[in-house]
């Protein structure tokens, strides 16, 4: 940290959330559509993507991108506001607090989680082992799961999340997916 002061208040997470949003439910879909000249991706559309492996693979390249997007915006602020909190060069204004923003990111993280487990309760139970207890990133192995994250995430068809992000995923540093695989 430089000193500066950092300031979380609702212009600042209004931002936050509005980037989230973009990331996690629509910029992949909407860099698709621009990439093949479409204004709308209607449900027609979808249907014809997914229904061709060609096709649903170039489509979940753009998912995976938009993903590896968001990730990164959780870990930048995440780190920004544990690292600045821990130097006491923070202010919260209000409501928003720390652990109204750490949730806010961990909500982000869980609801791509869910969707890569395609919102299998069964599955979530079995990366579920009780409450969980969050800690800051820096005092867990980190710089490791960057590095993880860094080599997984250059192949477009793959995405790594890594699971310190989120409220509930317990097992492992890292859920990978490889759309082009199917695993």
């Amino acid at each position: 940290m430089n000193g500066k002061k950092i300031v979380i208040d609702k212009p600042y997470v209004k931002k936050l959330i509005r980037d989230l949003n973009k990331y996690c439910f629509t910029a992949g879909t909407e860099k698709y559509a621009i990439s093949k000249g479409i204004k709308t991706i209607t449900p027609k559309i979808m249907k014809s993507v997914l229904a061709d492996k060609e096709g649903y693979i170039e489509f979940a390249r753009y998912v995976n991108w938009s993903y590896k997007q968001a990730q990164k915006i959780i870990i930048r602020n995440r780190l920004k506001i544990e690292r600045a909190d821990k130097a006491k060069t923070i202010e919260y204004v209000g409501s928003y607090t720390k652990h109204y923003v750490l949730a806010l990111l961990r909500d982000y993280a869980d609801c791509i989680a869910w969707i890569m487990l395609q919102f299998d309760i069964s599955a979530i139970r079995n990366v579920f082992l009780g409450p969980k207890r969050q800690t800051n990133l820096d005092d867990q192995n980190w710089d490791s799961i960057e590095r993880s994250l860094a080599y997984f995430n250059k192949d477009p068809d793959q995405f790594a999340l890594a699971t310190d992000l989120t409220s509930f995923f317990q097992v492992g540093d890292l859920y990978c997916v490889n759309t082009k695989k199917g695993e």
